[in-house]
């Protein structure tokens, strides 16, 4: 028998939560737009009010993780905005517990539940008439992603032999990576290739995926285009916890009472001396270069891409 868990990606979450709350709010929740705002005029914290009324660069994770940071959630509470924090600290808890290393399992697992009784709150689906696109306040697609990135994260531990995962490991950015490398295989430099080709653009990604991460390559591999970034040698992971890692008291998943989550490699305390760098979030001066400019000549460029598919093929539509 074959499971699956599917569940959308957590980073893919949280940039469309910030969207959604810098934009309408979350009214039927109590939860006011106008809390972010407020706190980007103060100019205190890192949330500028671009961010809140433009909505600049909406999928920039670094922005979301801002949004609904510890420094915002403090403005918050001074400015008298207690559900708007609130809600700020469940949403950073729940990120972080997806995402930072050096966090215990257990842990994880009690934010995860935290952030869901608050979306099954005063939610009763006996109702009628249903829900429609929306579950107080919140769109139906994002309710439904938070609620089994939740519990299919808590679900899994059974399904694995060694009874933990690393939590980075459940997602879709490391497809999307995967496949961002074939630009680089692309003659074109685009990054779109023919079907015939995609067979050799696999079998060539994965010999360089497998290639750069052997410890004993004996050859330096440039990693990118650029010759500004430093060479980073490949750092050895905290030793491996044999009494963690072992199978032999592994149980059928249909014969586990009860769920106990075990740690990872992971969520050991050494691991978290070592953060991913983040991007910065900031804002360009009037008197810097902006970031994100379109070249001069964009409206002059050849793209195919924008007449529409009917009047490529020759067919007039009246």
């Amino acid at each position: 028998m074959t499971y699956v868990f599917t569940c959308l990606d957590v980073h893919h979450l949280i940039t469309n939560c910030r969207v959604k709350v810098c934009k309408d709010g979350l009214p039927e929740r109590q939860i006011v737009k106008d809390a972010w705002l407020e706190v980007a005029r103060t100019n205190s914290t890192k949330l500028k009010i671009s961010h809140v009324e433009d909505l600049v660069d909406k999928q920039s994770d670094a922005i979301a993780k801002t949004t609904f940071s510890t420094e915002v959630q403090s403005v918050m509470e001074q400015l008298g905005y207690k559900n708007e924090a609130d809600f700020c600290r469940l949403v950073r808890n729940f990120y972080e517990a997806e995402d930072d290393p050096g966090i215990n399992a257990l842990q994880r697992c009690l934010r995860r539940l935290e952030f869901r009784d608050w979306l099954l709150k005063d939610v009763n689906f006996g109702k009628f008439p249903p829900f429609g696109s929306h579950i107080l306040g919140l769109p139906q697609v994002m309710f439904q992603g938070f609620l089994t990135n939740i519990e299919r994260r808590i679900q899994i531990f059974p399904f694995i032999k060694s009874g933990c995962y690393n939590v980075r490991s459940l997602g879709s950015l490391e497809a999307e990576n995967f496949f961002g490398e074939f630009q680089d295989l692309d003659p074109k430099g685009s990054g779109v290739i023919k079907a015939e080709e995609i067979p050799v653009a696999l079998e060539m990604a994965c010999q360089l995926n497998h290639t750069r991460l052997r410890d004993d390559r004996p050859f330096h591999m440039s990693l990118s285009r650029a010759k500004v970034y430093p060479f980073h040698e490949l750092e050895q992971e905290c030793p491996k916890d044999n009494e963690n890692m072992a199978t032999d008291s592994y149980l059928y998943p249909s014969h586990v009472g009860n769920i106990v989550p075990k740690n990872h490699i992971f969520d050991a305390k050494l691991r978290a001396k070592r953060k991913a760098k983040r991007k910065k979030v900031e804002i360009t001066g009037p008197n810097d270069a902006a970031r994100g400019v379109a070249p001069v000549r964009q409206h002059h460029k050849c793209d195919e891409s924008k007449i529409l598919p009917h009047k490529r093929l020759g067919i007039n539509i009246l």
